[in-house]
């Protein structure tokens, strides 16, 4: 029967503050209603008062003020509400929506009209503009908050210049794969991806820098390890706090029955838990997530360098391909008007007819060439588009690398001259020497000396094999003894609320008392042989209590427990053997990726050679067809051969030109591989 009196007196107390608290804020609003009708209407004279005509004269001209200023608003509010104005808003329905702080302030509306009522005549007008005004302010208040809402939760995009292309984009991504995440649409089509493919395609021209550039800003590869490097950094952070105690910081409040009537509670605690020893576990696992962000970096790089090189051959054949292009164009219309003279000499009968044969056979061959051209461009094109990430209907121009008339300087010398004339460029290991075409067993150790040092691949599986040994030093840290240390301490009040119960404190007017209370302890644990051996210490003081007031503090117990589990951590036996194969695993893969990479060293050098070689062979075979073309041309003027003879030699002389620049693209490509190989990007000069 004592609990539910407390439940209900307490129950009562609640409600009744509340009733309090709304009765007077409903007589703040009374009050403020009846202040605003008494400014309104005339002061009141006793019965039988005789008036002055003084104040005649004045009661009649407030009359008449409060006529008009009355008919005034009344005007003026019909145009926009039916119902007629009065002193006192109507809080029914109305067509013109109040906001709730209206509806709540409603009784400043009645005074402004009130103190209008009574002004005089001639400051009727005045409180009207004044009235306005603040109408006009408050209006443009909210369409100010209205608009600032609107722009917070607008999208910036929406602002630019690129937005309806953004539109147009994700719709038309959307029409093409309805299936796609809409928000996936979203995010791969934004306003920066346009406005910086914008300004891609704005230069005029893009050199081999300006590509690689590209490729490497929209390559998702690229960003996905970029992000693996931030959350190897996180990580990091974590494995450093992990060395620090952890901490815990607790304040509460707590009211409630017991048997002995309600009471009140109230304290905080700090608890610290510090690791002393865990078998190297903390300090290894910290390395290896030192370790995991040097892989994430040498991963980057790999990738880079793989784009990279994928993205210069691209650029290579494009170049190629536009260069037999415009070749295969102009050999094209000299055939054309071969093929033309032919024609009209075959109707005057100057000509045999299998000269005439002769010219419309090689006018052919001539034309399904440049529809081979065209299509090695459109293909090559393509390829560039999806490294550069560009539509199809984007333009892409380059900057000519394939120089013809700069190969010949070195061209017609010997080899070493061509060799001397591609010396690679400085780097941090070496000074630019020359790179011999012959092959040298101590030019070709350096480069694998470098390849050892610079190879993203090599880092990335020599950083994997120490992480796996670190791996596995913890998981054999882990069969070792551990040990913490436990602080904890604190301040806790608690009290019966109302009279005094046999001497034990009352809490009328004060919060109770807060009295001190701690707790030491360590725990030492043990895995051994799949078994695992606790043992743990605890000394804990505790505050009073309020079944305990009758002492100045609480309750000390000291603890003292051993227990073992049986056969319950044979998963870390496995889990050490586990790692044990996971490092002779990595051992393997490094070997592997080690052998792969000096196969491509070597690779990578022999057809650097290679090209150079195939390119100073195919510039003399170009020099060659361009001296047998030019006395052709010098035969053909002096009618000593046939026309079709001229445009064989013609042809011989494109098909020339065409290996050339095959020569060429491959010879530029051979340099990308080699830097690709030895890891070092600028170590022959592509431009």
């Amino acid at each position: 029967m004592s609990k539910k009196s407390s439940y209900l007196s307490s129950w009562i107390k609640s409600k009744t503050i509340f009733i309090i608290f709304l009765c007077f804020l409903l007589l703040n609003t009374n009050s403020a209603n009846s202040f605003a009708a008494s400014q309104a209407s005339p002061p009141s004279r006793e019965p039988g008062a005789t008036l002055a005509p003084d104040e005649i004269a004045i009661m009649d001209e407030r009359d008449q003020a409060i006529r008009t200023a009355v008919e005034t608003l009344s005007k003026s509010n019909q145009s926009n509400a039916k119902t007629p104005t009065t002193k006192r808003i109507n809080l029914g329905k109305t067509k013109e929506k109040k906001s709730i702080w209206e509806r709540l302030f409603f009784w400043e509306k009645n005074q402004e009209i009130a103190s209008v009522a009574a002004l005089p005549r001639n400051d009727v007008i005045a409180s009207k503009e004044k009235q306005s005004q603040r109408e006009i302010q408050r209006q443009s208040k909210k369409d100010t908050g209205k608009n600032g809402l609107k722009s917070f939760f607008s999208r910036s995009d929406k602002k630019s210049a690129n937005w309806e292309e953004v539109v147009q984009k994700r719709k038309e991504r959307r029409d093409e794969f309805p299936s796609l995440d809409p928000e996936q649409i979203r995010e791969s089509i934004t306003d920066i991806k346009i406005e910086l493919k914008q300004d891609f395609l704005n230069s005029q021209t893009h050199n081999l820098d300006d590509v690689i550039r590209r490729a490497i800003q929209v390559h998702l590869p690229a960003q996905i390890a970029h992000e693996r490097i931030m959350l190897a950094d996180r990580r990091i952070l974590k494995a450093f706090r992990d060395f620090f105690s952890e901490a815990e910081l607790t304040r509460h409040t707590k009211d409630g029955t017991l048997e002995g009537g309600p009471y009140t509670s109230h304290g905080w605690r700090a608890s610290f838990r510090q690791p002393l020893f865990k078998g190297g576990v903390l300090w290894n696992t910290f390395k290896l997530e030192m370790e995991a962000r040097e892989t994430a970096k040498r991963e980057l790089e790999k990738i880079v360098s793989d784009l990279v090189a994928a993205a210069s051959n691209a650029y290579f054949e494009y170049e190629y391909a536009e260069s037999v292009l415009s070749d295969k164009e102009s050999l094209f219309g000299e055939a054309k008007k071969a093929k033309d003279m032919s024609d009209q000499k075959a109707e005057a009968n100057l000509i045999s007819e299998i000269e005439k044969l002769n010219i419309d056979s090689l006018y052919g061959q001539i034309d399904y060439d440049l529809e081979t051209a065209k299509q090695d461009l459109e293909l090559a094109k393509l390829e560039l588009q999806t490294v550069l990430e560009l539509d199809l209907s984007d333009p892409i121009e380059i900057k000519p690398t394939f120089q013809v008339e700069q190969f010949e300087i070195y061209a017609a010398g010997n080899a070493s001259d061509a060799a001397h004339d591609l010396n690679p460029s400085k780097n941090v290991e070496q000074e630019a020497t020359g790179l011999p075409v012959q092959i040298s067993g101590r030019e070709l150790e350096r480069l694998v000396d470098l390849a050892y040092v610079h190879r993203p691949d090599l880092q990335v599986e020599a950083s994997k094999l120490h992480a796996a040994r670190l791996t596995h030093k913890i998981s054999v840290g882990k069969l070792l003894p551990e040990a913490e240390m436990i602080i904890e301490f604190g301040a806790l009040g608690e009290a019966f609320e109302g009279a005094d119960r046999g001497g034990i404190p009352s809490l009328e007017t004060t919060e109770p008392k807060l009295h001190n209370e701690w707790r030491i302890g360590a725990e030492i644990s043990w895995k051994a042989l799949g078994n695992t051996l606790q043992y743990s210490f605890d000394h804990d003081q505790q505050a009073p209590r309020i079944s305990a007031f009758q002492g100045a503090q609480g309750p000390i117990a000291e603890t003292q427990s051993v227990t073992l589990s049986v056969l319950d951590s044979l998963n870390s036996l496995a889990e050490l053997k586990e790692t044990k194969i996971g490092v002779l695993e990595q051992v393997v893969a490094l070997e592997k990726t080690e052998r792969d990479v000096i196969r491509e060293v070597k690779e990578a050098y022999f057809n650097y050679n290679k090209a150079l070689i195939q390119a100073q062979s195919s510039y003399k075979r170009m020099k060659y067809r361009e001296r047998l073309e030019a006395l052709a041309k010098h035969r053909l003027d002096n009618n000593e051969i046939q026309l079709s003879e001229y445009l064989q030699t013609k042809i011989d002389y494109d098909e020339e030109r065409g290996k050339l620049y095959k020569a060429l693209a491959d010879f530029y490509a051979a340099k990308v591989d080699l830097n690709r190989a030895i890891g070092v990007r600028d170590y022959l000069r592509i431009e």
